[in-house]
């Protein structure tokens, strides 16, 4: 226990010791340890500090202790822990060279190049798949149900198009990490622009599309109201025949279909 205490300081914080009869303190009797030691004479006070199913059984408790079972995990275990602790240190070392600029400059070399990959795959996507995509989606649909399946279309390829461009920034927030020659500064730079341009573009399409779908949705909710409204008016006979009673009976009867079907309540519900 002295070993263990110098060597890790605090380790130790209390020592119990099992006693058939309480006796002189052992820290008075080994003052060397400096340790604070209680004396255990039976099993209820044992159980104030550890708990039953943490005890073996020579001490009343349940705990059953295999020590070959012990000694095999720590042969594995603690090769790990160093092995983490080497790892770890180590990459503390590679994070404080980036930060500080120190990479080789092998690796430097392999990184812009690596970068500059990354860069013109993302280029080439916006100038075939997403270019091809926009300008297909600027023919609009004729029809409701078709503008609806074009919606449903834009909407897959804005998801890939927004992961591109999350992509793009990403490097262009890597870049200015390395240091980079002319060259792959205005690389960097057409790839800001592009994707500037490009985003503008998707955003206006999306709205485009969106303005379309609405419109469309507003004139089949008129038509619905339209051909509900003609029926409704068609139940009223009027001819010159009628009475001014019945006249009066068929305007209120009009006045409250109105404001049951609003013409204004088409917007409303569009909004909704």
């Amino acid at each position: 226990m002295l070993i263990l205490q110098e060597t890790v300081p605090g380790t130790i914080s209390l020592v119990l010791a099992l006693q058939k009869h309480k006796t002189e303190f052992l820290s008075s009797k080994y003052p060397i340890f400096h340790i604070k030691f209680e004396p255990i004479v039976n099993e209820n006070q044992l159980l104030q500090y550890v708990a039953k199913d943490q005890l073996l059984l020579e001490f009343g408790g349940t705990y059953e202790y295999d020590h070959q079972e012990w000694t095999n995990f720590h042969e594995f275990l603690d090769p790990f822990i160093v092995s983490c602790h080497q790892t770890g240190c180590r990459l503390v070392q590679l994070i404080q060279d980036l930060r500080y600029g120190q990479l080789p400059s092998i690796l430097t070399h392999q990184l812009i190049e690596e970068q500059k990959k990354q860069i013109m795959e993302v280029l080439s996507w916006l100038h075939r798949k997403g270019e091809e995509t926009l300008k297909k989606h600027k023919t609009l649909a004729e029809t409701l149900n078709a503008i609806r399946e074009q919606e449903n279309e834009f909407e897959k390829f804005y998801f890939l198009a927004m992961r591109q461009i999350e992509r793009g920034n990403d490097l262009l927030e890597e870049i200015p990490k390395l240091q980079n020659s002319d060259k792959e500064n205005g690389i960097s730079a057409n790839l800001k622009k592009q994707l500037d341009d490009f985003t503008d573009r998707l955003e206006d399409a999306r709205e485009t599309l969106e303005d379309t779908s609405r419109c469309y949705q507003l004139l089949d909710k008129t038509y619905e109201w339209s051909l509900e409204t003609m029926r409704f008016v068609s139940h009223m006979k009027v001819d010159s025949t009628t009475s001014v009673n019945a006249l009066v009976t068929i305007m209120k009867r009009l006045e409250s279909y109105l404001q049951e079907h609003p013409y204004l309540g088409v917007m409303e519900s569009l909004r909704k």
